[in-house]
This record gives structure tokens, sequence and C-alpha cells, in this order.
């Protein structure tokens, strides 16, 4: 019996075994093809968020870009620049504009940063005129200590190097950097209005007499003179070479790119953090550009005397904002967004063109003008007509050379009403102090100063 119940179990085992083997066939297969088809369900996952993801990285770096026709909505574009004229630019978004820092912006100008009106020393920019005694290698420098001596860091004694402040583009676009305006550079609420570096935003046209060459005289033709906003062309301009570019090269060389606010080969570009980012117009193909800015070649205005100095009169900047006839304007970055033209996907950045002119025009007689044309003569006898002229020949009492010091300011021309025009005894005072009626308007205004 015992046998016969180990035979039974014996084979009842094998049976089992053999029942469970039977079962279990394929078993293997269904387990590898779950795996395989979770490991695909992962990777379609994956494959899906990660082009989700960038798809979003395509849509934040397009966030700032319109597509739009190129007829963008003006008044947007003038609200933002009204904005920065007035106020300046967003310090932590508008790297890219001319107005970044408020340092070229009106109520900046008009407060400083500590918001004491005209308390600011601004920058007193001299004409060296390539003269060594003076430590110029180029027509213009900076003298804040009003010595005579350049501040280039080795000729005047106190060895600070203030070149760089010549430029009236202090702003990311034109020194590569963010600065501390403030912390950094001269408070620029200065106590006078005039074209110059301290009044960026100001506009002048005018007529100015052309002188002789040979005398120095005046030859009685008048020569018209033009100094856009935010444009000091005096500051670039090339006196017999003396180390700055020709007038050709301006807008590329880029040793000139921080005294232009006009758009310029070489100002950098600079993305939403901060973080300089190549150039602002780039001139060519780079990264995934497929055009460039302005077809490769940055465009050249015609600058009249300050660029070829043949005297003609001839201005053609960018634009006209006040129907004048002349383009006495260059366009501005504000640092507007990108904008890309819907119908050709081409990129392009909106600029702006302003003329602003002085409505007060006040001048400040302690600071304004000289007589260096009486001293030359030798202290001319205030009796002798005409006085402050004694050839006749028209000239000023307050002599000038170009214009880019305070006392260089010719009030001369405030004070030039003519004679002919003062209604009955208005010139008396002017007999009983000089023994004679003024002949015209030049000998009037001498009399005034």
């Amino acid at each position: 019996m015992k046998r016969v119940k180990q035979n039974f179990k014996k084979r009842t085992i094998g049976k089992s075994r053999k029942l469970i083997d039977e079962d279990r066939r394929g078993s293997i297969i269904i387990v590898v093809i779950t795996l395989l088809s979770t490991l695909m369900l992962l990777g379609f996952f994956l494959f899906a968020q990660t082009q989700q993801e960038v798809q979003n990285a395509e849509f934040f770096a397009q966030a700032a870009k319109k597509y739009e026709p190129l007829d963008v909505d003006p008044n947007t574009i003038f609200d933002a620049y009204l904005r920065q004229l007035i106020l300046g630019a967003d310090p932590d978004t508008e790297y890219n504009s001319g107005f970044y820092g408020g340092y070229n912006s009106l109520l900046p100008r008009l407060l400083g940063s500590d918001f004491a009106p005209y308390s600011g020393e601004g920058v007193n920019v001299v004409w060296g005129n390539g003269d060594t005694t003076l430590g110029a290698t180029e027509p213009v420098r900076a003298d804040l200590d009003y010595d005579g001596l350049a501040d280039d860091g080795f000729t005047d004694p106190d060895a600070v190097d203030r070149t760089g402040l010549v430029g009236i583009n202090q702003g990311p676009s034109g020194k590569g950097n963010v600065q501390d305006f403030y912390n950094t550079l001269p408070q620029p609420d200065v106590d006078y209005s005039y074209p110059d570096h301290n009044s960026p935003y100001l506009t002048y046209y005018g007529y100015v007499p052309i002188l002789n060459q040979t005398t120095g005289q005046p030859t009685g033709a008048n020569q018209l003179v033009v100094i856009p906003a935010f444009h000091r062309p005096a500051y670039i301009r090339n006196a017999g070479g003396a180390g700055l570019p020709a007038a050709g090269n301006w807008y590329t060389d880029a040793s000139t790119r921080d005294r232009v606010l006009r758009p310029h080969q070489s100002h950098s570009a600079f993305d939403a953090t901060g973080t300089a980012n190549g150039v602002r117009f780039p001139t060519t193909l780079v990264g995934s550009l497929t055009s460039t800015f302005w077809g490769g070649t940055v465009p050249t205005p015609d600058e009249g005397h300050w660029a070829d100095n043949n005297l003609d009169g001839n201005y053609q900047y960018d634009a006209d904002p006040t129907g004048r006839g002349w383009d006495d304007a260059v366009y501005m970055d504000i640092g507007y967004p990108v904008q890309v033209d819907a119908t050709t996907g081409r990129l392009f950045v909106p600029l702006v063109a302003a003329t602003i002119l002085d409505a007060e025009a006040l001048m400040n007689l302690n600071v304004h003008g000289n007589s260096s044309k009486y001293i030359v003569q030798g202290g001319t006898d205030i009796t002798v007509a005409p006085f402050g002229d004694p050839g006749g020949a028209g000239d000023f009492l307050s002599s000038s050379n170009f214009g880019i010091t305070r006392s260089e300011i010719n009030p001369g021309w405030v004070l030039s009403s003519g004679p002919g025009e003062a209604a009955g005894t208005a010139t008396e005072q002017h007999e009983y102090l000089f023994g004679h009626t003024p002949s015209g308007w030049g000998e009037l205004s001498n009399m005034e100063l």
C-alpha cells in the first residue's frame, strides 16, 4: 500500500506539473509586449512633453514681436516716445533705448537725481583741435574743472580720464554695458539751455555769417546751420584727421558709437535681462536672421558743412517733422520691440525723429558771451564808431570759436534788433553813452552788451 501511494503521488505530481506548464505557455511574450508598450507610451509622453516645451520656448521668444503689417499704429509708438522723452526709459526692460537711464530726457535734465533744479555741473566740452599742449589727439575733449587742459588721464594734474563723457550716448547701446548713471556721471541739470552736450534734446537752425578764410571777417553772406535734436555733429567732426573717422564712417566706425544716438552699426543689443546679445542693427546675416537692416549698408545722411566744409547749406538727415522743406531730424532708437512684417516676415525696428525747439531761449549774461573782440582790439575807446567793430564789417563784440562752451554762446544774436525797428527815442541812451547812434544791428548789439 505504501508503494502504491507513492506511485500515485508521483503520477499526480507529474500530471499537475504538466498541466501547469501547459497553462504558462505565451505568458512571457505577453509580459515582454506589455513592458515594450509601457516604454513606448512613456517615450511618446516624453516626446510630447519635450515638443510642448520647445513650443513654449518659441512662444516666449516671440512674445515681444507683433505680427502686423508695416503700418504699425503711430500713436502707440508716439506714446512710448513721449513717455521716454519726459521721464526716461524703463530701467528694467528698455535697455536698447537712447533714453535709458533718463540722462537724455527732459525731467532728469531739469531736476537731476537730487531734485534740486538747475544745480548740476553737466559736461564741459572744449575744442582741442589737435593741440598737443592741451593733450588733445582729437577735436573735442571733456574739461570738467575748467582749467583748459583735457581730462584725458595724463594732461590734467588730477589724472582722471573723462574722455568717455564727450559722447551723448551714455546708455547701454553706446557703451556696451549697463551703468549707474547718477553715481558715475555728472549731474545733468545745468542752469542754461543751449543745443550742446547738456541739452541734447534741443534742435537749432539759423543763419550765421560766413567769414573770410584769410581775414576772418564776415563776407556779408550767411550760412544755414542745422543741429538736430539728439545729435551733436560737432563732437564727431573730423578736423584735419585728428583722432576721429571721416564723415562717411560716423555710423560704422566703432569709435563713434557712443557719440551718436542715431542707429549705429556697432550699437549693442540687450535682452530682457540686461545682458548684451550681439548688435542691435546687424548688417550681416547672423544666427537665424534671413535679412539684414538697411540691406547691409548703414545710410549716411548729408550733414551739410559738418561733414564736407563746403558751406553749401545742404542738410538732408532722416526726417522733416516740422515740414520746413529739409530733413532736420535724425532717427533714434527708443528700444521699441522688434516688429515683424506679416506679409514678408522681415524684421524691423520702429525709429522716431523729432524737432524740439527752445520756446524760451533765455540767456544768462553772467556766463554767456564775452568781450574777446574788445580785448583783441586793445580796449577800443567806446566812442569809436562803430563800437566794437572799427572796420565796419558788422562783426560782433562777443567772439566765438565753435560755440561749445558757455562763454562762447553769443548773446549778440538775441540783441540784434536793427535801429530802424526801434520807435521814437529808443536809442537815445545809446547816443548818450557812446556819443553816436548805432549804425546797424551789429553795433546796436555790441552797445547792448
